[in-house]
């Protein structure tokens, strides 16, 4: 029989169990410390190999928990670019969500959604994060792929296996929406060192609302995966052109009586626009990086030839004046022969200028007869109304 000698039961024990304690926090701190240096190795390496990153393609099975307690499961693909890009939400798309004739793509300030089946197609200027939410392809993008965002998060945790890291971020409550339980889960493949699962989870009010998105076939590549600066569509789609809200600036504008206003030429020569001449007058206002003003150039310019020894002119406009060099550029390989302006803050106020391109016609009374953010086949027929004896 093994014998165990008796430990003196005050002084030694005292000392030891002091050592365990110190021993132990020492531990401790020095797994935290480890656990954060880790954390922290693996947010920077994703990133890292995002910031190397030009173009990556996937597919994707989203499954949504509502606040309702329904579940409803997408699936599709996506096409995401980076580079540079002057959009607010800092990358190009396309999206489609399968079981739908949409198609949604972002250029570089541009949104459009596509209809394949009608052939139609709309614009969004300067689209927001909403298009991921408001469009069925936008529902197809997972921003995190590309752009691992820890912003506002209070906490992260990491973990691992042999073939992925898991990083767990943790928000703050939204009291005053009552929106709690905050937290993101991704899943890292440590082979790429990218995304392939992305987990968003609240509660509101006790109803849970979880977003998953598993991404697979996911592809990466430096040579762009679809032709952002030649969306082909645009030749021949027909854009449906919103009506204007009755309520806004815009259409106040209807019947107005324009002044006379000068502006400079893009070679800076001041030319005057004279409202009230006997003439009627289309102001085309546009910019460079426009796909839908630039597709409906040629119809511009055959109306142009069409109208003008009928009293027709026609005054294309940009307001992106650092855009002159390459919007002559532009003009010179469409083959267009109307004047060319360069606009200014008053103009753009003038006119409300937030969508384009931006077609007003001015009678030769000098008011404001038609206006259409986007080009309509109406644009013709008003302009024959106008020139009418």
């Amino acid at each position: 029989m093994a014998c165990f000698p008796v430990l003196p039961s005050k002084e030694k024990p005292v000392s030891d169990m002091k050592s365990l304690i110190i021993f132990s926090l020492g531990l401790q701190l020095v797994w935290l410390t480890v656990f954060a240096q880790d954390t922290h190795t693996i947010i920077a390496g994703v990133k890292h190999r995002q910031q190397s990153l030009r173009s990556v393609s996937y597919t994707l099975k989203r499954t949504d928990t509502l606040v309702t307690g329904d579940t409803r499961t997408m699936t599709g693909r996506a096409i995401i670019e980076l580079g540079d890009t002057e959009n607010t939400i800092g990358i190009r798309f396309w999206a489609q969500r399968n079981g739908f004739n949409q198609q949604t793509i972002v250029d570089d300030r541009m949104g459009y959604i596509v209809d394949t089946l009608l052939n139609t197609y709309k614009t969004v200027l300067n689209p927001t994060d909403n298009i991921f939410y408001s469009t069925t392809g936008g529902q197809m993008i997972v921003a995190d792929l590309v752009k691992l965002d820890t912003t506002g998060a209070t906490n992260i945790m990491a973990s691992q296996d042999g073939q992925h890291y898991y990083l767990t971020l943790t928000y703050p409550d939204l009291t005053e929406h009552d929106v709690t339980k905050r937290y993101k889960q991704l899943t890292i493949d440590k082979n790429r060192m990218l995304p392939v699962f992305v987990r968003k989870h609240q509660q509101t009010l006790g109803k849970v609302q979880d977003l998953q998105f598993q991404i697979s076939n996911l592809s990466t590549s430096q040579e762009s995966q679809y032709d952002f600066l030649n969306l082909s569509f645009l030749q021949f789609y027909k854009q449906e052109v919103a009506s204007i809200a009755s309520d806004s600036p815009l259409a106040a504008l209807s019947g107005k009586q324009v002044a006379s206003m000068t502006l400079s030429s893009f070679e800076g020569v001041p030319s005057q626009i004279q409202p009230s001449d006997g003439n009627v007058i289309l102001l085309d206002f546009w910019e460079v990086w426009c796909g839908p003003c630039i597709a409906s150039m040629p119809k511009i310019q055959a109306l142009y030839d069409q109208y003008k020894d009928r009293g027709l002119k026609v005054f294309g406009i940009v307001h992106e004046s650092s855009q002159v060099n390459v919007s002559k550029q532009r003009v010179e390989k469409s083959g267009l022969t109307f004047p060319m302006l360069v606009g200014n803050e008053t103009s753009r106020k003038y006119f409300h200028v937030s969508a384009i391109p931006l077609y007003v016609l001015i009678g030769r009374d000098g008011r404001i007869r038609y206006l259409s953010e986007g080009f309509s086949d109406r644009l013709q027929v008003e302009i024959q109304l106008a020139l009418a004896p």
